[in-house]
């Protein structure tokens, strides 16, 4: 391993857990261009006492509509409520760190005429930097040698179901069982890539279809999305029930 402070040291295990700019991603694989989604994000961090408007404070809650879209729940024991707005942005997207300043006010047009809690909301603090938000594409293969690729770095993928940080929980506790005691350690390495590729390609691609999902304008295709959302619940179990350490089967 060569760093970019100049040090030099061997390890007899690499695990890239370097995130979504992974330099080991591309030592793995070659290298890869990231893909935009088309739309950007705005973040904040608002104390609940300032949104009177909000119906709900304690839910975890969507505000979808054509072009954009509002995610907000709250921290801290219910004081502050922390969101992301999310609006169409087509364009090219040259920034570095895939982050921007936008105009005043950019993140609040995509909004307007919305329910007055969503405007109250993201009017209540300063303006946050434009978030581009961009996935890697799904990976043949997630290691090379005795070097191996773990969260954001193997499956970066856009918020939608809130499922970054916990696929990369899953990626750990899994690599760490199929390590644990390996005598072979590229045929352990395959079997932990074989117990999770399938799984966190699939949520890559659901929330890459989301994306969209979320921003269809009134018609057919809305109320149809709508009528999904009813049943979220039984539609997402498969994500929220898996048991990471069941026995499973993977040849190598």
């Amino acid at each position: 391993m060569r760093c970019s402070s100049g040090a030099v040291f061997e390890a007899g295990l690499v695990v890239g857990a370097d995130g979504v700019h992974s330099l080991v991603r591309q030592w793995v694989t070659g290298g890869d261009e990231p893909v935009y989604s088309g739309t950007s994000g705005f973040r904040g961090l608002v104390p609940a006492d300032l949104l009177p408007r909000l119906p709900d404070p304690g839910a975890l809650q969507f505000w979808i509509g054509p072009g954009a879209h509002l995610l907000h729940y709250p921290i801290d024991g219910g004081r502050l409520i922390n969101f992301l707005a999310v609006i169409d942005t087509p364009r090219r997207w040259t920034a570095p760190a895939w982050m921007e300043a936008a105009p005043d006010g950019a993140h609040l047009e995509a909004f307007a005429g919305w329910h007055p809690a969503v405007t109250e909301m993201l009017s209540a603090v300063p303006q946050s930097p434009r978030w581009g938000l961009f996935a890697r594409r799904p990976l043949a293969r997630w290691s090379r040698g005795l070097a191996v690729l773990l969260g954001d770095a193997a499956h970066a993928m856009l918020p939608h179901h809130g499922q970054g940080a916990n696929q990369t929980i899953e990626d750990a506790a899994v690599l760490a069982a199929e390590l644990d005691g390996a005598d072979d350690i590229p045929a352990a390495l395959c079997r932990y890539a074989g117990r999770r590729q399938a799984r966190t390609r699939k949520i890559q691609l659901m929330s890459w279809a989301a994306s969209s999902a979320l921003h269809l304008p009134d018609g057919l295709a809305a109320r149809r999305r709508d009528a999904y959302l009813a049943c979220v619940p039984q539609h997402l179990a498969w994500i929220h029930g898996h048991d990471a350490l069941a026995p499973a089967l993977t040849r190598c």
